[in-house]
């Protein structure tokens, strides 16, 4: 994501951003909430990259997450409004 934003990441740069990011998730808020947010900024800061290149993964990662959630709530409700799939009883095995 970085590459795609203009930066090119070291590999210990870009090792830090993930760790971050993956303990961000870990802890016990909902999705990381606001634990991400401030992480990204701050450890790229740290790194030297600016704050801005943080805030920006963060709001790519949060809309990729938007985006497959919206997409598994798509095929869901397609499986569900499918007609005779979906909550259907078989009456001839009971």
């Amino acid at each position: 994501m970085a590459a795609l934003l203009g930066y090119s990441l070291s590999f210990l740069q870009l090792l830090t951003v993930v760790i971050a990011a993956r303990l961000a998730f870990l802890t016990p808020l909902p999705a990381g909430l606001g634990v991400l947010e401030a992480a990204l900024p701050w450890v790229t800061a740290t790194l030297g990259l600016g704050s801005v290149l943080g805030l920006s993964l963060c709001l790519l990662i949060r809309v990729r997450d938007i985006l497959f959630s919206l997409a598994g709530l798509g095929l869901t409700m397609k499986y569900l409004t499918w007609p005779g799939m979906a909550g259907t009883v078989d009456r001839k095995a009971g």
